[in-house]
């Protein structure tokens, strides 16, 4: 039903934020990352961007940068 909705969004998405998730780094993990939503056609990304990627990376180094 949705499916011409994404046609809108063939040259990319319109990502604006919707708050965060923890970022699952591991049991004790308490970073969190940016969750969007496209405002055109409404697909999420749950957490799974580039801005999330480097936040991961980062805790696996021993960051404390991102942690809430």
């Amino acid at each position: 039903m949705r499916d011409w909705l994404f046609l809108a969004c063939e040259a990319g998405h319109d990502w604006q934020s919707i708050g965060g998730c923890n970022a699952g780094c591991g049991p004790d993990c308490s970073c969190s990352v940016p969750v969007n939503i496209c405002s055109r056609c409404g697909d999420c990304d749950y957490g799974d961007n580039e801005d999330a990627r480097q936040v991961r990376a980062s805790c696996r180094l021993g960051s404390d940068e991102y942690r809430v």
